[in-house]
């Protein structure tokens, strides 16, 4: 009983924080954590690149991360659905805590947000298996923003045991993100990275959004495309998308 009572303490917290947005916006993003935050926010800020005219948004990350996203979702943003013209809800297939196959969780969560208030402007997008896999889109361009060239990158992966000879992305795929952030080639006097948020964050800035052949992500690509299309008059470039809220750790 008590831990129900503090959930649901923890819950109408949520709720009444997002209930403070004054204004009508855009789009409101559900997220599992900060890295994945930070990778949402990057990527919104890209309208161009994504087809998309400049939007005004907020991204928010649910504090018990990944299963919280595909449990309690829909109770979260049901108090914000007039606020919002749609809403996503994003989070990884590895660590959501469903043995369910990745198709069913997205369809359960999309369907939780439709009777809550959304109807058909809301959709979970869950990440087979986790976030890493939109950063492995595109090796090549992933090698360059890390400071590595593409081969060298593979073999350094190759002979750490992080990827099969001959296939185009690693084993576990965060794990070789890791090692690849950390021994990545740098300047001098410049100590080694860590795999972090701001990372995450850089990738995402950079990371070309047609080549990445992982099936949320394109699902994520057309549902945004037909969410907000570009103006027929002007370029997205004109305008500069509008993150609204304070950023929150």
């Amino acid at each position: 009983m008590e831990e129900e009572c503090r959930h649901d303490r923890s819950l109408r917290h949520r709720c009444n924080e997002l209930n403070d947005i004054p204004t009508r916006k855009d789009l409101i993003v559900l997220v599992a954590d900060t890295d994945a935050r930070y990778a949402m926010e990057a990527l919104l800020e890209r309208p161009h690149d994504l087809g998309i005219r400049p939007i005004r948004y907020e991204v928010r990350q649910e504090s018990d991360h990944d299963p919280a996203c595909r449990v309690r979702s829909a109770e979260i943003l049901r108090p914000v659905h007039d606020i919002f013209d749609h809403a996503l809800v994003v989070f990884d297939y590895h660590g959501c805590s469903s043995s369910e196959p990745r198709e069913r969780v997205q369809q359960a969560v999309t369907d939780r947000l439709r009777i809550n208030g959304w109807g058909d402007r809301a959709i979970a997008i869950v990440i087979e298996p986790e976030l890493e896999a939109w950063a492995w889109g595109d090796p090549a361009r992933l090698a360059g923003a890390l400071g590595w060239k593409e081969r060298s990158l593979a073999e350094f992966l190759t002979k750490h045991g992080l990827q099969e000879r001959g296939r185009p992305r690693p084993i576990d795929l965060k794990k070789a993100l890791k090692a690849a952030v950390w021994s990545a080639p740098r300047p001098k006097r410049r100590g080694r990275r860590k795999l972090s948020a701001r990372v995450y964050r850089e990738l995402a800035a950079v990371i070309p959004v047609d080549p990445c052949p992982d099936p949320a992500f394109r699902e994520l690509r057309r549902t945004l495309r037909a969410w907000f299309p570009c103006d027929s008059v002007g370029s997205p470039r004109r305008r500069t998308p509008q993150r609204d809220g304070k950023r929150r750790t």
